[in-house]
């Protein structure tokens, strides 16, 4: 039997924690003329702004900030199914690079105040790659591109563990890591 007041209380929880992102990553004003702007990557270390503080011009990738991977590279790790370490490596050398904390964590782990979690998939046919975040570790949202943030996955259910989520085309799902601000 269906319990509409715990539907109504669960909805509400879940958006008094996206509502916010919402909004921030909503906000056509961080997108350029261009179209240019924060995509899942930057929803997931929660980022608006490019590292000069203004908008994007391009999008950006791994490595964008820390220089740390070129495209060559990186499209030849993501053609590779045991690269994992690898491109964790480099969404740490940019979070290093933007003064911000990282780990990887595993399914279990409760983040703390300040923290988000992260979790990381690609797709070994198209070589792209994917990212959904999640405050309390409970609900997980995603961006796609530069379309606004969701909360459901591409067969519209509410995300709950992103290693059991359709993510279409992103078929290696890669973990989860946690990231903070240093300052």
């Amino acid at each position: 039997m269906d319990k509409p007041w715990f539907r109504n209380e669960l909805i509400k929880e879940i958006n008094e924690e996206f509502s916010p992102l919402h909004k921030k990553f909503s906000d056509r004003k961080i997108y350029s003329a261009l179209g240019e702007g924060p995509n899942c990557y930057c929803f997931a270390l929660d980022v608006t702004h490019d590292s000069d503080g203004d908008v994007f011009t391009r999008r950006p990738g791994l490595g964008h900030w820390s220089g740390e991977c070129t495209s060559s590279e990186l499209l030849s790790l993501l053609q590779k199914s045991d690269s994992d370490d690898r491109l964790f490596e480099i969404i740490e050398a940019d979070c290093e690079a933007m003064g911000k904390g990282f780990k990887r964590v595993d399914e279990n782990y409760i983040p703390k105040d300040g923290e988000i979690l992260g979790a990381f998939m690609y797709s070994t046919t198209s070589c792209d790659f994917h990212f959904a975040r999640s405050e309390s570790g409970e609900f997980w949202y995603h961006k796609q591109g530069l379309h606004n943030p969701i909360i459901t996955d591409l067969s519209g259910k509410l995300i709950t563990r992103p290693e059991d989520s359709d993510w279409g085309m992103y078929d290696q799902f890669c973990g989860r890591f946690v990231t903070w601000d240093k300052k």
